[in-house]
């Protein structure tokens, strides 16, 4: 059985894009469960950020899971909104191949699944189906986390998010979403878990494990 984050990844993978245009409204119900499009070898929008952490890596990720810390650390602004709900509907999450909608704050769906589960090294899902606006704009989402020990027992995380647009006309306007909007929203979440990590684990290097 693979490390399973299970309430981090509960809550925090999917990010809902959506266009200057209005959104539609929200549906009342989880949409029908779709085949996941099949990921492309072509261009997509990319945005990766790393922060190196002062904490041994296991149990820093055993304390953001206990309290969902990044998910936490997020906020939420008027072109991303934060997952507040899930459900599996395929296998054992996160097990790969597994698969759940998410329901984000505005309403809006989308369904996630596992692309792979090597935790505590590396983490990587797939959304698509999105009733939000970003319909219009990507075909799916590709995120990725990956996690290293470093030196002097610190923690080294990245995280990989990809945007595969439906047309190659879309590719300015998913560049800039990432850019304008996903960079600061990332790498915020980050830094604000990270201060909160490294004020955790201040006195871990003594002995201290109060």
């Amino acid at each position: 059985m693979p490390f399973a984050f299970r309430p981090l990844l509960a809550l925090a993978g999917s990010l809902s894009l959506i266009s200057c245009a209005s959104n539609p409204t929200p549906p009342a119900a989880p949409p029908e469960l779709t085949t996941p499009p099949a990921l492309s070898d072509g261009w997509h929008a990319t945005f990766e950020t790393t922060k190196v952490i002062d904490a041994p890596l296991i149990p820093l990720q055993q304390w953001i899971v206990a309290s969902n810390e990044l998910v936490l650390a997020m906020e939420e602004t008027e072109q991303i909104k934060k997952p507040v709900d899930v459900r599996v509907v395929s296998g054992n999450w996160p097990e790969k191949g597994s698969v759940r909608w998410v329901k984000l704050s505005d309403g809006h769906y989308t369904y996630e699944r596992v692309l792979e589960n090597r935790l505590p090294e590396h983490f990587s899902y797939q959304i698509w189906g999105l009733t939000s606006s970003a319909s219009d704009h990507i075909t799916y989402a590709k995120g990725q986390w990956d996690w290293r020990e470093v030196e002097d027992d610190k923690s080294e995380f990245t995280w990989t998010y990809s945007l595969r647009p439906n047309s190659f006309i879309k590719r300015p306007f998913v560049s800039s979403f990432l850019e304008s909007d996903m960079r600061p929203f990332m790498e915020g979440a980050i830094d604000r878990m990270t201060v909160k990590a490294e004020g955790e684990f201040a006195g871990w290097r003594q002995g201290d494990t109060d």
